[in-house]
C-alpha cells in the first residue's frame, strides 16, 4: 500500500460527462486548486517501513512555499487502493482527483482511494491512461492526462462551462449531436501537471476570441486587461498566442483537431457552443 502525504486547504467539487463532452455540474477546476500553498509537497511512504516515513518527513524542511497536488510521486503511484494523508480537510484533493481520474480511466473503470480516512470512489470517463489504475504513469500518459485536465480549467472556480474536448483517442471522439452543439473551435492545451513544478500551455483560435470571452474562458485567450487596468492571472497556465502559429492539425480530421503544438504530440483541442448566436 502506498501513502501520499499532501498539504492543502479545503474546497469541494464534482462533475460528470460522457464521451468528449464535459458538462460541469458544480464548481470548476482552477490552476490554484492544484497548488497546496502549505509548503508540503506530496510525499510517498510505506506504512510497513517507518524509515520511509522518516525520510519523507525530513524532506519537508526543504519544501517550497507552494506544492503541486499531483506531482511526480502521484504519477508513480497506482491509483487503486492509494491512501492519501492530508494536513487539512480532504475535499480539495478529492476535487482534483475527480477531474484527474475522469481524464485518465475508462468509463468502466473506477478506483477506491482513502483520503485522510475518508473513502472515495472516482469514476473514469475518457480513458487516456487506463493503465494508471494498476501501475505508474509514464511521461506520454502524464502529458495526455495533463492536457485533458488543463483543457477543463477555468479562471473562476464557481463557473462551470460546458466544453467539448477532442483529440486522437477513442474517449475524445464527439458523440451524437456534440459537433452541432459545440461548433466553435476554441483552442488547444498541452503540458505536464505531474512535474514538481507543473507546466501548462494553451493557444487560441483568433476568429473565436469573442466567443471564448463570452464563455469566460480567459485561460485560453490569455491574460486580458480589466477595465480598471489590472490584469487577470490564470496561474501557471501560459498562453502562447494563436494556435495557427504554433500547432499543426491532423490533415485528415475535420473539423480541426490539433496533433502537435510546439512539438508536443499530446494535445487536446476544445470546442465551445456559439455564445454569440442569436436565439
Amino acid at each position: 500500500m502506498t501513502t501520499l502525504f499532501v498539504g492543502l486547504a479545503a474546497t469541494v467539487v464534482f462533475v460528470a460527462f460522457a464521451s468528449g463532452l464535459v458538462q460541469v455540474k458544480q464548481r470548476a477546476l482552477t490552476p490554484i486548486d492544484l497548488m497546496t500553498g502549505t509548503g508540503v509537497p506530496p510525499l510517498v511512504g510505506d506504512p510497513s517501513s517507518p524509515g520511509a516515513f522518516l525520510s519523507s518527513i525530513a524532506a519537508q524542511s526543504s519544501a517550497r512555499s507552494s506544492s503541486n497536488i499531483l506531482g511526480p510521486r502521484l504519477a508513480a503511484t497506482p491509483l487503486q487502493g492509494a491512501v492519501i494523508v492530508v494536513d487539512a480537510e480532504p475535499d480539495r484533493i478529492a476535487h482534483v482527483l475527480n477531474y484527474t481520474v475522469e481524464c485518465a480511466l475508462d468509463p468502466v473503470q473506477s478506483v477506491n482511494v482513502s483520503i485522510s480516512s475518508r473513502s472515495y470512489t472516482f469514476q473514469g470517463a475518457h480513458g487516456l491512461a487506463p493503465q494508471w489504475q494498476v501501475r505508474e504513469l509514464d511521461q506520454d500518459a502524464q502529458e495526455m492526462v495533463s492536457a485533458c485536465i488543463i483543457a477543463r480549467m477555468t479562471f473562476w472556480d464557481e463557473v462551470g462551462i460546458p466544453v467539448s474536448i477532442r483529440g486522437n483517442a477513442p474517449g475524445l471522439v464527439p458523440a451524437g449531436d456534440e459537433q452541432l452543439e459545440f461548433p466553435v473551435l476554441e483552442g488547444a492545451f498541452w503540458g505536464n501537471l505531474f512535474l514538481q513544478d507543473p507546466v501548462a500551455y494553451t493557444c487560441s483560435h483568433k476568429a473565436a476570441l469573442l466567443n471564448s470571452y463570452a464563455h469566460l474562458r480567459v485561460c485560453t485567450t490569455g491574460v486580458p486587461v480589466d477595465y480598471d487596468g489590472s490584469t487577470w492571472s490564470c496561474g501557471f497556465v501560459q498562453s502562447v498566442g494563436e494556435c495557427n502559429e504554433h500547432c499543426d492539425p491532423y490533415p485528415t480530421m475535420a473539423p480541426t483537431i490539433y496533433g502537435t503544438c510546439l512539438g508536443n504530440p499530446h494535445v487536446i483541442t476544445t470546442y465551445l457552443a456559439n455564445a454569440t448566436k442569436s436565439p
